[in-house]
């Protein structure tokens, strides 16, 4: 193409200085760069710049083959065409370097790169527009902020008077097909499966519980069962709290621990099964993880705080131990501290003191132990669980 050769004809410092400027090859580089690379100021580089590009005005001003070039700038500044749409400026040369500098060779006061944090993509305008279109750009998304439904995209462009790209690279709007929405009324475009998927994809890492999701899609618990049921990319992680499943497994606690021992292939320590349940369970207590373990028919504690699968063999030493070790059954001992303060409700920290000033030392009383022995309890009917605030208490029932 014709701005090559012109190019090319360049003395070749100038030729090389403003490849570097422009970026022909790769990312243009600012005046402070070259000049460190040269050797010299940064306002010498200016000054040779100015000059390289005199003589390339000289080398391209009688040439009629970049007319049809120079044409297509004027269309895009006035369509407002991003810079990255523009194509078949050159076959040598990164065709954004080539428009940067046939706009400080010809059009250096008449159309422009502009750039904004609002828009997506840095877009050519006429220099006289400028002020225009940072009103526009303000003024589309208030306009559409105040919108309960979509617009299409001409209905906009037609009201502000700009046009359809400028529209389109607003970093704020969400587009389907001609019609247009602020991205916080993107749900417009969902069915109610989608919106319900789309919470969870848009924020991957976060856990929501049942009420969050009732408050947000404004439905009822049913409907909310309806979705999860068919929603592939959600999973329930705990009782009413879900997540998006490409970051969380689904399942129990101890499901989760079952998988982790059957991946390793081996005994696992509590502190390295804890580690990897919490990545799925940030929330989760080592309490609850412990007891848990309890209570399942596959896996075995072989040794103090080292967990295996049954299935593999190990001989259980630490269940010896446990057999041995207290005089008081644990079950008993929580059912006689409940008959004797029948009215008061009880934390676990709470039964625990209680177990010590009754008991001392002769009655297990570790947090896992005293969890199994309440979840015992509660299925027996004997006592209730209930929450206050944050906080879990148990009384007789």
């Amino acid at each position: 193409m014709v701005i090559d050769i012109k190019l090319r004809e360049l003395r070749s410092d100038d030729f090389e200085l403003l490849s570097q400027r422009y970026g022909f090859f790769d990312v243009p580089k600012t005046l402070e760069i070259v000049g460190k690379e040269m050797g010299i100021t940064r306002e010498r580089v200016r000054q040779k710049q100015a000059r390289a590009i005199r003589r390339l005005r000289e080398i391209l001003k009688d040439d009629c083959d970049l007319e049809l070039s120079l044409n297509k700038m004027v269309e895009a500044a006035k369509n407002n065409i991003p810079l990255y749409k523009m194509k078949g400026f050159s076959r040598s040369f990164r065709d954004d370097s080539i428009i940067m500098i046939l706009i400080d060779v010809f059009f250096q006061d008449n159309i422009k790169i502009f750039k904004s944090q609002k828009l997506k993509n840095p877009i050519l305008i006429c220099r006289t527009e400028e002020e225009k279109i940072k009103d526009n750009i303000a003024n589309i998304k208030d306009i559409l902020e105040i919108q309960k439904e979509y617009v299409f995209i001409d209905e906009i462009a037609n009201f502000l008077n700009c046009s359809e790209n400028l529209v389109r690279e607003y970093r704020m709007l969400i587009f389907k097909g001609e019609k247009v929405a602020i991205f916080n009324n993107k749900n417009i475009f969902l069915d109610r499966l989608s919106i319900f998927e789309n919470i969870f994809k848009e924020n991957p890492y976060k856990i929501f519980n049942k009420e969050e999701i009732l408050e947000i899609m404004g439905i009822r618990e049913g409907q909310l069962r309806g979705l999860i049921d068919r929603a592939e990319s959600v999973v329930c992680l705990e009782k009413s709290k879900y997540a998006y499943n490409k970051n969380y497994r689904g399942g129990s606690s101890i499901k989760l621990v079952y998988d982790f021992l059957c991946e390793a292939e081996k005994p696992m320590t509590f502190k390295s099964i804890m580690s990897l349940v919490r990545k799925e369970r940030p929330f989760i207590k080592e309490g609850s993880v412990r007891a848990a373990i309890k209570l399942s028919d596959k896996i075995d504690e072989i040794d103090n705080n080292l967990f295996a699968l049954k299935k593999w063999g190990y001989e259980s030493r630490k269940k010896e131990f446990r057999i041995s070790k207290y005089k008081y059954n644990l079950e008993d001992s929580l059912e006689e501290i409940f008959k004797e303060y029948i009215d008061d409700f009880f934390s676990v920290r709470d039964l625990k003191k209680c177990l010590f000033e009754k008991y001392e030392n002769n009655v297990s009383s570790d947090d896992s132990s005293v969890y199994v022995a309440l979840n015992k309890l509660i299925d027996r009917g004997f006592i209730f669980k209930t929450k206050k605030g944050r906080s879990v208490y148990y009384k007789k029932k």
